[in-house]
């Protein structure tokens, strides 16, 4: 009863096993058995403050192994979310991990936000809850960054749906967890550098304006990265995104001015490099999360 989950609180003694070593009494005193059945997840007494990494853990098992929390469960989790600040970062970083590399990231998170255990680990996305954005934005900035990492999960997917001239090659690019891990960090915080570079244009009454917001970005993303013990690798790839993710919309821009040189393009993919298609995997995630009845649908140019 000292485990963390009923399906982890069954135990078959060894002196009871069978010969054949395939029947056994169950020790099951917390409804385990039936728990498992159902294909929910339901703590034990105690569990979130002996040890409160199993929090995360929860969604954990949620995202990778099809598991739903009880209501309960969930309840104890917002209760006791405050414990995480006890936790080793590097101990929740392998549990975030598990679950961004699952398919399920983005409905994962989500029911972390319901619970608001993701404010306790990801307070910088949560700067962005109530900052308006452009016209042509029907979100804030909190919420526009969570559906751009379920519309990266959509990409990743599909890729060839938005990008049908290099969906077999963009198939074989996401093939790497590591691309992938990073692209949906990239999509969830892309814009955390928005709320501290909110501005007003000089020359359009009215018009909010985020100049730099994405050198920001890169910024409170490294801080993060750093508190939370990333490796210099995987801090590196996704500030270089958040950094970079507004130049190919600055490419079309171009576009509509006059079209676009042959130095402007050489200069993005140098500095991109072998990024470039994760740098264009990102800023269609950030276009689909801001399309709105004002929206200029960008992405229709070929």
């Amino acid at each position: 009863m000292r485990r963390d989950f009923t399906i982890n609180s069954m135990a078959v003694p060894f002196e009871n096993l069978s010969g054949d070593g395939l029947k056994a009494d169950l020790l099951d005193p917390a409804g385990g058995l039936t728990d498992l059945q159902g294909g929910v997840l339901r703590h034990c007494g105690g569990a979130f403050a002996d040890d409160p990494v199993r929090m995360v853990r929860g969604f954990r098992f949620q995202a990778t192994m099809g598991f739903s929390l009880v209501p309960e469960t969930m309840s104890a989790v917002q209760e006791n979310c405050s414990l995480i600040s006890r936790v080793a970062p590097e101990r929740i970083r392998v549990e975030l991990d598990m679950i961004f590399s699952s398919n399920k990231t983005a409905a994962t998170l989500k029911d972390m936000h319901a619970t608001t255990l993701l404010e306790k680990l990801l307070p910088e996305l949560y700067w962005g809850r109530g900052v308006a954005q452009p016209r042509f934005h029907r979100l804030d900035v909190f919420d526009h960054n969570m559906l751009a990492l379920e519309m990266m999960e959509e990409l990743i997917a599909s890729p060839e749906t938005y990008f049908p001239k290099a969906g077999e090659n963009l198939k074989q690019y996401l093939k790497d967890e590591h691309v992938v891990c990073g692209l949906k960090w990239a999509a969830l915080l892309h814009d955390i550098g928005k709320p501290g570079t909110r501005g007003k244009s000089e020359k359009e009454a009215g018009r909010v304006t985020f100049y730099g917001h994405d050198e920001a970005g890169k910024n409170h993303f490294s801080d993060f990265a750093k508190r939370m013990r990333w490796s210099g690798r995987d801090t590196d790839f996704v500030a270089s995104l958040i950094g970079m993710h507004m130049h190919p919309f600055h490419l079309c821009n171009n576009v509509r001015t006059g079209g676009i040189t042959k130095r402007a393009a050489l200069k993005l993919c140098k500095r991109a490099g072998d990024r470039l298609p994760a740098l264009f995997l990102l800023a269609m995630a950030d276009s689909l999360a801001g399309r709105g009845s004002r929206n200029p649908r960008i992405w229709n140019r070929r």
